[in-house]
């Protein structure tokens, strides 16, 4: 797909491909991955092509949100200590990071960053090689998951033909199965899996929902299935993990969502926006509100605000048909609010804010609805 695109930069591939083929078993690798499932999946592509490379796996990895939870400090003198010379960061928008803390990695590593967010920052320097899809191609990068931009650029330098599934995780996780539908349905035929109607129902859907499981019940226990991901062959295995049963708990929990959402959601027919705020005992609003945007309203902007009792709320939005941008909707909804932040991809973002800021952010999402500023 990625060879049909109108490239605008053909010098970024070339940077690519003298990176990847520079890599070494005499390098000590590590790797920063966002631990949602597209952050996850492009980690195991990068680590099956780094073993295909130089003939062993990356040397250490950091599988924190090292973006949103202000550990990026940590994190530079975690790798540094590990006496990482070489980096790859995937699917964590270090363009959102003062620029400060992200060229102090340059100090001791040279620097791979691949990522498809928002572009706020071009990182290109000559220790640091910087890519997303749209400096590359004439492309919309939201619907171009982190997994498949990985994938598509390793593949440039070795064959990965055979873990086409790994992608699939994280395009599916990502709400990327729309675009990316023939090469998602080829691997799961391949797996002898049905069609399913909600395409979170089928094999690749309910692994991304492992996944988010660990990530809210357990996070203590990604790398474990990481791990496991790396040991197996196909995706069917992933299914019959020990961590799978997380599922069980989180199932609850989304349907109690479901039933408060269906008791309790505002509807703003001339905005065409859903706003809920919920409580629940974990951090489930992605889950919660995928559904709801997927199932119930692909052509309205929805809102979810979920309260876990401390001094911040999390927002995240979602809008199907992109007729809104929900990335710049957030962004604008918290800008110059203590202790906020905002943003992600055009149908899907996430937020956090005060608590006390809550009148202000619903205000300000609704003056932003009325004026159309965030139309797409």
């Amino acid at each position: 797909m990625f060879m049909e695109l109108k490239p605008i930069n053909p010098a970024l591939l070339d940077a690519f491909d003298r990176y990847a083929k520079g890599l070494s078993a005499q390098d000590r690798i590590g790797i920063i991955f966002d631990d949602d499932s597209d952050g996850f999946s492009a980690a195991l592509i990068v680590c099956k092509a780094i073993e295909r490379l130089r003939g062993r796996k990356p040397d250490y990895y950091v599988s924190e949100r090292v973006v949103s939870h202000d550990r990026f400090d940590g994190v530079v003198e975690e790798l540094r200590a590990q006496g990482i010379n070489k980096i790859i960061s995937v699917d964590a928008p270090l363009d959102n990071v003062a620029k400060e803390k992200v060229r102090r990695l340059e100090e001791f590593a040279e620097v791979l960053v691949m990522d498809h967010h928002k572009m706020y920052e071009d990182l290109n320097s000559s220790r640091m090689t910087f890519l997303k899809p749209q400096l590359i191609w004439e492309t919309e990068s939201s619907s171009y998951p982190t997994c498949k931009f990985a994938f598509d650029l390793f593949s440039r330098v070795v064959d990965l033909n055979e873990f086409e599934w790994v992608a699939c995780i994280g395009i599916v996780g990502d709400s990327a199965y729309n675009r990316w539908k023939e090469f998602v349905d080829k691997n799961s035929a391949k797996e002898g899996w049905k069609k399913e109607e909600n395409i979170f129902d089928s094999g690749f859907g309910v692994i991304s929902k492992i996944i988010y499981a660990i990530q809210v019940m357990a996070p203590g226990r990604m790398m474990e299935f990481f791990r496991f991901a790396n040991s197996v062959n196909n995706p069917t295995a992933l299914l019959y993990s020990p961590h799978a049963d997380l599922l069980k708990e989180m199932d609850r929990e989304v349907a109690e969502g479901m039933n408060q959402f269906h008791a309790r959601a505002e509807q703003y027919p001339e905005l065409e926006l859903i706003w809920f705020e919920v409580r629940p005992r974990h951090s489930i609003k992605s889950l919660l509100i995928n559904r709801i945007s997927h199932e119930l309203h692909p052509n309205k902007t929805v809102l979810l605000v979920q309260d876990l009792g401390g001094v911040k709320l999390n927002v995240s939005g979602r809008r199907q048909d992109f007729k809104v941008r929900v990335n710049d909707l957030l962004e604008e909804a918290v800008k110059g609010l203590e202790g906020s932040s905002g943003g992600g991809h055009i149908p899907a973002a996430a937020g956090v804010f005060m608590r006390k800021d809550l009148p202000t952010v619903k205000k300000r999402v609704m003056d932003l609805l009325k004026s159309g500023k965030c139309k797409n």
